[in-house]
């Protein structure tokens, strides 16, 4: 197998540069947002334990989203 060499912040194209720094925003941003709903949110709207959902906030893009997509309670729509 064979040796990779490191990259470093001077090796990479002003592109790359900026691709890992919006990306870093993102990432960045929906933590923020991801943290600050849970903050705001009673613990009957979260579901499961809210140390829990911070603690996965932090995972990468994926955290912040599973967040949002299975960490919050919909209030029940109203039939009729």
């Amino acid at each position: 197998m064979a040796a990779t060499k490191s990259r470093r912040w001077s090796d990479l194209s002003p592109r790359s540069r900026a691709a890992l720094i919006a990306g870093a925003a993102v990432q960045f941003a929906l933590l923020g947002a991801a943290l600050a709903d849970l903050r705001r949110r009673s613990p009957e709207e979260v579901n499961g334990p809210r140390k829990l959902w911070v603690a996965v906030s932090f995972i990468n893009f994926v955290g912040p989203l599973a967040y949002f997509v299975l960490g919050r309670r919909r209030p029940p729509r109203p039939i009729g």
